[in-house]
């Protein structure tokens, strides 16, 4: 390889690099607008199985230890208690995970905002 072939592909570089940087902050924002969707799936995901995993806790608890106490009346009703603990619990469990996860990442640097409150005055 010559040194003109060299300086024509360093050329390249340069020019693709400069051209690549102009598009850079269009990926950032497309990379939060991602991070932000991707956040939203994995957090539903997350909060769904801390229900199920804790209505599955609640239930074989219950079915152990209170199941000849109560009627198959008190069953449907501890069932109805049972899922919405479960639920409550979730919301808890998530809630406590997103503050404690704010705290250690900067969400604002890797999230776009869902909602944009200025968008909608005009």
């Amino acid at each position: 390889m010559t040194d003109n072939e060299h300086d024509g592909n360093s050329r390249e570089g340069v020019e693709s690099g400069s051209a690549h940087s102009g598009n850079e902050k269009s990926g950032r924002k497309m990379n939060k607008k991602l991070n932000s969707v991707l956040f939203i799936l994995g957090a539903t995901v997350m909060n769904v199985g801390i229900m199920i995993a804790m209505l599955l806790l609640l239930a074989t608890l219950y079915a152990r230890f209170l199941s000849g106490v109560f009627g198959q009346g008190g069953a449907q009703v501890a069932l109805i208690v049972i899922f919405f603990v479960s639920v409550a619990s979730s919301y808890l469990f998530y809630h406590l995970f997103i503050k404690w996860l704010s705290k250690k990442v900067d969400m604002d640097k890797y999230f776009d905002p869902i909602f944009r409150i200025g968008a909608r005055k005009r």
